[in-house]
């Protein structure tokens, strides 16, 4: 146990001291502030997309259905059951509306804070681990996604929590945290799908820790070999059900990945590697193009890449309104979108990128987030449409420790340079910590105006299903629970109205009795509906614009006509 505890102090984390009372006063601050900038956006985020729906259809199905799913194929949509699990207590206190279902994932992205600040100060210490909980905290990437209902939120918690083991492992040598290692990594397949590369992100580092303890002495090398045992059997047991399900039901381990997947694709190779590149340029040059996950439109500085300039984001907002009206795919707007960070953060963590991959040959902990980061990137560089943050999202504390070793290089070397041109300490440690927050100043007032300038873009409304939401929305209003007539193209509903109008009967014919029902009348060009019904009087109705502003259709209350149909009503 002794050779255990005491292998070669430089591949080990620091040994972290006890928690004083400021850090935590002020990981308190940072933890309220990361709170206040997701309830800030959350009330503004538009619509509900189609799988946020889904997951919340998959908690009524908890809910009503006798059972306990252990995986959920809803619209032939392949998902781990966790995060619909506890969608389920947002439905039970929240109603079936897209602000039940995105509080959810608001805690778990607060919950995620603490938790990395836990694991930077595992890894380096105090002042750093604060600085990594305060870029959590107001990082564009992960706020938004903590205000969207998609179980990838789920991803970096659970990352973090097995990262924060297999250090404490390295440092303590306890069984303990053998198991818990076993216990986050195994339920962190319940999660989402980009999870699976896990075991390969710490394959690296494992393998290195075990060679360099077995050269000090076989028996550390045979006492940390018995505790991996120990994760992995704790991991399998954990994974045993939905493995289970896996064995019975290929089509659950595969299907997801069988849709987005490059390899069925003649120029795989050519788009692996266009793709690699994009991944590679997302902190500085180009990021996700999908206005779900990020400010859609050009980068704000130079593009250096292959996407054409003329794709401006008037241009696709153009495009995307006449290929709905006229029934077309749209156009492909590759490569159109914000970057992770800007010119100063972007600098910073390239910076901390090349260090840590200097020295990943030798330092284990080096190796770990490098591998993090190489690995983990295959969920999108392998999957069409990068880059895409949703599925990076996993990435997100790695991304973090990378911009912590940038700023305590930058640190260095500015107090360095500072020894220069200040004759005392204090004025040179004044100099450097200024440098430091103005950097992390440009990058927070960059944050907050891009989350302030997401919410209302026009190409963020049109990806949400602004129209379904707001009728579900009116519908769930409603003290009464008549029948929904629906044009013959939107029935059966899309999961957008199923889950926000839950409750409700939608039909394409009229009720067979003479009571009153809701129709759908919608506007041209949009496919027209026969009015069947008359209005009842005094009129109840929902005017439903598309995010364009165009009128898509009016919901209008109606009861059986006491006349024949007139063609003018048609």
């Amino acid at each position: 146990m002794e050779k255990l505890r005491n292998p070669p102090k430089h591949h080990l984390p620091i040994a972290t001291n006890p928690v004083a009372g400021w850090e935590l006063l002020t990981l308190g601050f940072i933890i309220l502030v990361g709170l206040a900038a997701r309830l800030l956006l959350l009330p503004h985020v538009p619509g509900l997309w189609y799988d946020e729906a889904i997951n919340g259809l998959d908690a009524l199905k908890i809910l009503r259905d006798p059972g306990l799913p252990i995986f959920f194929d809803t619209n032939n949509h392949m998902r781990e059951p966790m995060f619909m699990y506890l969608e389920l207590i947002g439905v039970l206190l929240g109603g079936t509306s897209a602000m039940a279902l995105r509080s959810v994932s608001l805690v778990i992205g607060v919950v995620t804070i603490p938790v990395v600040w836990w694991l930077v100060r595992e890894w380096k210490g105090a002042p750093e681990a604060l600085l990594a909980a305060a870029i959590l905290a107001t990082l564009r990437w992960h706020v938004i996604f903590s205000c969207l209902a998609f179980r990838t939120i789920l991803a970096p918690l659970f990352m973090a929590l097995a990262a924060i083991f297999f250090l404490r492992l390295l440092r303590r040598g306890t069984w303990l945290d053998a198991i818990l290692w076993g216990a986050a990594l195994g339920a962190g397949a319940y999660t989402y799908l980009a999870f699976r590369l896990v075991p390969l992100i710490f394959l690296p580092p494992m393998i290195m820790e075990i060679v360099r303890r077995w050269r000090q002495t076989p028996d550390a090398g045979k006492a940390l070999l018995a505790r991996y045992g120990a994760m992995v059997a704790t991991a399998f047991l954990i994974f045993l059900p939905l493995g289970i399900n896996y064995l019975l039901n290929p089509q659950h381990f595969t299907g997801r990945g069988d849709e987005v997947s490059l390899f069925q694709r003649d120029d795989r190779l050519s788009m692996i590697t266009a793709q690699a590149r994009d991944v590679a340029l997302m902190p500085m040059l180009r990021g996700d193009h999908e206005g779900k996950h990020n400010v859609p439109g050009p980068p704000s500085f130079l593009q250096l890449t292959v996407t054409p300039p003329e794709v401006t984001t008037e241009m696709w907002d153009l495009e995307r309104q006449f290929a709905s009206m006229e029934g077309r795919p749209q156009m492909d707007p590759h490569g159109t979108g914000a970057p992770v960070f800007g010119l100063a953060m972007g600098l910073v963590f390239y910076v901390g990128f090349v260090l840590l991959l200097v020295t990943s040959l030798k330092n284990t902990l080096s190796m770990l987030v490098v591998s993090w980061l190489i690995v983990g990137s295959l969920a999108s560089i392998l999957s069409f449409g990068a880059p895409n943050m949703l599925r990076l999202l996993i990435l997100v504390p790695a991304v973090i420790m990378v911009l912590v070793a940038g700023f305590v290089a930058l640190g260095g070397v500015a107090g360095t340079l500072f020894h220069k041109w200040f004759t005392t300490s204090r004025s040179r440690q004044v100099a450097t910590v200024g440098l430091l927050v103005f950097v992390g100043g440009s990058h927070l007032i960059r944050e907050a105006r891009l989350l302030v300038h997401w919410p209302q873009h026009s190409m963020v409304t049109s990806r949400f299903n602004l129209e379904m939401a707001d009728l579900g929305d009116f519908l769930r209003q409603q003290d009464d629970r008549l029948p929904v007539l629906l044009p013959g193209p939107l029935h059966p509903p899309a999961p957008t109205l199923a889950f926000l109008a839950d409750g409700y009967e939608f039909t394409t014919t009229p009720p067979p009795d003479t009571g009153e029902w809701w129709e759908l009348r919608t506007h041209r060009p949009f496919p027209p509906l026969q009015a069947i019904g008359e209005p009842v009087f005094p009129e109840r109705s929902l005017r439903i614009n598309h995010p364009a502003g165009i009128p898509f259709a009016d919901l209008v209350l109606v009861r059986k006509r006491s006349l024949p149909i007139n063609e003018e009503d048609d």
